[in-house]
């Protein structure tokens, strides 16, 4: 076909199949003028509404750690439309939880302090064999429920928010010289 010779001429050899070339030459045979694809009959994305994204964002802001799965089957949208809703209109992606080896609040921490100084005042004098024989644990405090799953400690969240903070447990005597 001479049609499909100059369009390799012009672009180069394997920019386009002979076989296009022939659908766009029926196509404007028939009167079409323009090579885009017409709109197809089928059904219309209904799901995807404003109530549908408010709903979905309403529940996450309750709880970020819900999956696609989870919110498709509470609000009986396809898991598909629910991801759709996530990325595209809520602009969502999912992070992880960064864990951290303590993670204690400023009142645990005043709390410590308040317990090094009653301490430390039960020994005005300072004696090194006194301190010698005193044994401490490690008193991390744990404030919520450890995950049994990674996965478990995702959430979702814009691009702008800092990632969420878990403490990690460790089990260790520490020796106070």
């Amino acid at each position: 076909m001479d049609i499909h010779r100059e369009v390799c001429d012009i672009y180069g050899e394997g920019q386009m199949s002979h076989r296009s070339i022939c659908r766009w030459v029926a196509k404007f045979k028939t009167g079409q003028q323009q090579v885009k694809d017409a709109a197809r009959p089928g059904r219309p994305a209904t799901t995807t509404t404003k109530s549908n994204i408010q709903k979905i964002s309403n529940m996450l802001k309750k709880d970020a750690r819900y999956t696609v799965r989870d919110l498709a089957r509470l609000t009986n949208i396809s898991l598909a439309r629910v991801h759709g809703i996530l990325k595209k209109h809520l602009q969502l992606r999912k992070i992880n939880a960064r864990w951290l080896p303590h993670l204690l609040t400023d009142e645990q921490k005043r709390t410590r302090v308040a317990n090094a100084k009653k301490l430390l005042k039960m020994y005005p004098e300072y004696n090194k064999k006194a301190f010698d024989n005193l044994v401490t644990g490690d008193e991390t405090w744990v404030y919520y429920s450890e995950p049994k799953r990674k996965c478990s400690n995702r959430i979702w969240a814009t691009k702008n928010v800092k990632r969420p903070s878990i403490a990690k447990r460790q089990r260790t005597v520490k020796k106070v010289l």
